[in-house]
């Protein structure tokens, strides 16, 4: 029963922070601000709560729900934090039972009843834009009015027979209905400085804005948010980043739909538009390949202010692109990166791997054209959620039998190819086994990675090394190997007494150059102003091939960085695998090495011990590795003498400090 008396509805965002290693980037909470504007619009009043800021989320939920009395209750998302969501309504059924619940977001549209309506609990969904639809439910729900749920587009609800009900879905006339996020219900200062878009690099603070709603494809791998491509009047669009640029700091618009125009003469309408307004303001965007957009459009853009277009590519072989329905050809992929090469505008490509059916060859191809076209890119491995054809195939074949079970894999996984734990949390449905898939597509990956790593490798680099609180940072200056410009790279050696490596990560998405936006690469051994890191390399590498069996000592992003870069011309095949010194690392597999324990390292008599960590004393490996016959291996660091003194220096510093501490 809803309490009529109450007039506030109680609205949630959750938290979506990456699991730890994934980095710290967060995104901009664009859907939730366009339905708290849809409410200011409505004169519907409502508390909010962001969980984003809160260092833990039950709380403040909690807090407002013990101090107010609220008719309603809305939160939305994707559904990989469905787990949250039935922690949350479980909480909200214990504070105040009587409490509907109401659920948003490609969640609703994406799973199903049982999953909604009986694993996480709701009362109410609403699927694909809640404009239509909110409003009707919320004021139904205010005056008690069931009858008026089967009227409302958009909504699922169960009727009183217990019936599950999906109503007709409706789309917002975008040319008539202009509702602009309501931002200044976020704290817009955290946002700006903890979003980051990846393609254009950490350098940069951006702001999201629409051009429209909704995507043309019909690929088998995706679950578009709403259907077919609808565009916002273009007045509407520049009207709305003239407001934001007087209220907020930023230096770049992301236009975040997922379509920013569909063809060529939309692209070039809003181009023209856009020089006559005398907007200033910098932008990006994602186009599909097969926009057929020519030399001269993309020169138009550049005078428009574009930074960077980013199409996805997904895969370079024929036979996949027709058989997700991508809609695309690799003549029309290098048409478009060729083009936007010849007009000089940067242009980024997406790609994954893990495609149904894929094979060796079919990644093979892929790597292949993204080194021919000499693309910068991501890639990902192919995320099989609930709402996509690849995911009704897989049930099918009976690749998913616990439908809970593989959201909470593939939540999990997060499509991270990079994962140390790719071994263990991998879903396959190519046609390789799952042990050949992690190999080849580590293997692909790397030789994609070592080739970016060896074209954008900033020039002419040095670094200091210093102590901030408790972390040793390095702080690395080179020129930019494609426009010349100086780069400064931050990278963190050590967390305390937590080691995580000198070579950084090598060559990485949000390492780009704040000038040209091209890949900046870091290699610490040409650092050759500051150290002679580069002969200690030199000779590195070539003790390296004269061993077959190697162990490499440390689980920390040096080894991982080795793994994902082919830095010293490894043969792979030597590697035996990976002893956790630090004693961190939980898993059986780093990467797609086997993580080792000391009986394990003395079975397989390696010749060579590589330590990665470099605050290991040389004394305690030797006496740990040195074999009953008096046979040692090998022992060598990735780093020379004084590059190790200097970081030992610096934790004898942190753990004085820390004792000053205790003491006190």
């Amino acid at each position: 029963m809803t309490n009529t008396a109450a007039k506030k509805l109680l609205i949630i965002k959750p938290s979506f922070k990456p699991p730890k290693g994934f980095g710290i980037a967060i995104e901009y909470p664009i859907g939730m601000a366009y339905v708290l504007g849809c409410l200011e619009v409505n004169n519907l009043a409502f508390d909010f709560i962001d969980l984003e800021l809160s260092p833990n989320w039950v709380d403040p939920v909690k807090s407002a729900l013990q101090e107010n009395h609220y008719y309603a209750i809305a939160t939305g998302g994707l559904i990989g934090s469905y787990f949250f969501f039935q922690q949350f309504v479980s909480l909200i059924r214990k504070l105040n039972p009587e409490l509907p619940v109401i659920l948003g977001g490609n969640i609703v549209k994406d799973s199903s009843d049982q999953l909604l309506f009986k694993t996480i609990g709701i009362d109410f969904g609403i699927i694909g834009e809640a404009e239509n639809a909110f409003p009707i439910l919320l004021r139904a729900l205010r005056g008690n009015d069931k009858k008026e749920f089967a009227r409302i587009p958009n909504l699922v609800y169960k009727n009183d027979d217990g019936e599950i009900i999906r109503n007709r879905q409706e789309r917002i006339d975008l040319a008539n209905v202009n509702i602009l996020p309501a931002w200044h219900h976020f704290d817009m200062s955290y946002y700006s400085n903890k979003a980051l878009l990846s393609q254009i690099g950490d350098r940069l603070k951006f702001m999201p804005v629409i051009t429209g709603r909704g995507c043309i494809g019909k690929c088998t791998f995706c679950s578009p948010s709403i259907g077919g491509f609808r565009k916002r009047p273009i007045s509407d669009v520049i009207n709305e980043i003239n407001i934001i640029s007087s209220r907020y700091d930023f230096d770049f618009i992301f236009f975040q739909n997922e379509l920013f125009y569909p063809d060529v003469r939309s692209i070039r309408e809003f181009c023209k538009k856009y020089i006559e307004s005398g907007l200033k303001v910098p932008w990006a965007a994602s186009v599909r390949v097969d926009s057929n957009i020519d030399v001269d459009t993309f020169l138009l853009m550049k005078e428009a202010r574009c930074l960077e277009i980013m199409g996805g590519l997904e895969s370079g072989s024929e036979k996949i692109l027709e058989q997700t329905r991508k809609g695309i050809t690799t003549a029309q992929i290098k048409t478009f990166f060729n083009n936007a090469k010849q007009a000089n505008l940067r242009a980024w490509g997406d790609f994954i791997i893990g495609f149904e059916g894929e094979t060796e060859q079919d990644i093979k191809k892929t790597i292949d054209l993204l080194i021919e076209l000499d693309v910068n890119g991501d890639g990902a491995i192919l995320y099989v959620y609930p709402g996509t054809e690849v995911y009704k195939n897989a049930c099918q074949k009976g690749l998913i039998k616990d439908e809970l079970g593989h959201l909470q894999k593939i939540t999990r996984l997060f499509t991270s190819i990079h994962s140390p734990h790719i071994k263990r949390d991998i879903f396959n449905v190519t046609g390789m086994s799952d042990s050949d898939f992690v190999e080849v597509a580590t293997r692909e990956l790397r030789r994609y990675l070592t080739f970016k790593f060896s074209r954008n490798q900033i020039v002419d680099p040095g670094y200091r090394m210093y102590l901030m609180g408790e972390n040793i940072l390095m702080r690395i200056v080179g020129k930019c190997s494609t426009c010349g410009n100086m780069i400064t790279i931050l990278h963190k050696v050590s967390s305390g007494r937590e080691y995580h490596g000198i070579l950084g990560d090598g060559v990485y998405s949000r390492f780009l150059c704040p000038h040209c936006f091209s890949s900046a690469a870091i290699n610490i051994y040409n650092c050759t102003k500051t150290t002679n890191l580069k002969e200690y390399f030199n000779e590195l590498k070539k003790k390296i091939s004269l061993y077959k069996r190697i162990i490499l000592i440390g689980t920390n992003q040096d080894t991982s960085l080795m793994l994902r870069i082919d830095l010293f011309g490894i043969d792979y095949n030597n590697i035996l695998g990976v002893f956790d010194i630090a004693g961190n690392f939980q898993g059986e597999y780093f990467f797609t090495l086997p993580v080792l324990n000391k009986k394990d390292v003395d079975a397989l008599k390696p010749d060579f011990l590589l330590v990665t960590d470099c605050t290991v004393d040389p004394a305690h490996i030797k006496q740990l590795f040195c074999a009953s016959d008096n046979r040692t291996p090998e022992i060598v660091f990735l780093a020379d003498d004084i590059t190790r003194g200097k970081i030992e220096s610096f934790m004898k510093r942190i753990e004085s400090q820390n004792n000053s501490n205790a003491i006190q």
